[in-house]
């Protein structure tokens, strides 16, 4: 029964997030006892997470997905699947215009974000 209702809330024709989305990673599982430190995987899944940024203030529609490693080349692959070209990406005090490897242009973020 699980799988037919994660079939009905996946779109694959989804549209890609355009305008400024925020993007960052994070580790997705409770405490476990033996470890320490908030990075420590154990049975943790880093999640790349991209969300839109709704003028003045407010956050539109939400993307996760597991990711291999925290790389750079992971998260561009992240960003590519999930926002359009042209779009600001804003993420740990780095901003990108466009796509990474299409012609993206490095800045600082807005607000220390």
């Amino acid at each position: 029964m699980l799988h037919r209702l994660r079939a009905v809330l996946v779109r694959p024709e989804r549209e890609l997030f355009s305008g400024t989305v925020e993007v960052d990673e994070t580790f997705i599982g409770g405490e476990e006892p033996g470890l320490r430190g908030g990075r420590a995987t154990g049975k943790k899944v880093l999640t790349a997470i991209a969300v839109e940024v709704l003028e003045p203030r407010g956050l539109g529609r939400c993307r996760m997905a597991s990711v291999a490693d925290a790389s750079e080349a992971a998260l561009h692959a992240f960003v590519a699947d999930h926002v359009a070209s042209g779009a600001t990406v804003v993420t740990d005090g780095v901003a990108w215009s466009g796509r990474p490897g299409r012609g993206a242009e490095a800045g600082k973020g807005a607000g220390g974000r």
